[in-house]
């Protein structure tokens, strides 16, 4: 349920809830939906703690990280992509990252 509200809350645009949304960022069952859903808002302090989800060791999580990264429209955001493209060694990341960092330079 709780999964379910967080999502919701995102793809209501609800930005009254990102403080709410941030404290499930440490819990092991609901920090993927509030990875996404920050990202979704577009919470810019909210960057730094979602990069660190970029070193992941599922490349899947790492490719979710960058997509809900990515949404979050900023220079800052630019510069994590980038920097996490220089370390990345999946080529299937690093390919999500390349796009991620094309689609955001055509919209600062």
């Amino acid at each position: 349920v709780k999964k379910a509200a967080i999502i919701a809350l995102a793809n209501l645009r609800d930005k009254t809830a990102i403080p709410h949304i941030r404290k499930f960022l440490s819990e092991p069952t609901l920090y993927w939906p509030a990875v996404y859903s920050l990202g979704i808002l577009g919470d810019e302090e909210a960057i730094d703690k979602l990069a660190g989800f970029l070193k992941d060791k599922n490349i899947t999580r790492r490719k979710f990280a960058v997509y809900a990264i990515s949404q979050i429209i900023s220079k800052s955001t630019l510069k994590v992509l980038e920097d996490a493209k220089s370390t990345e060694d999946s080529k299937e990341v690093k390919d999500e990252i390349e796009q991620a960092i094309s689609n955001l330079k055509s919209k600062i």
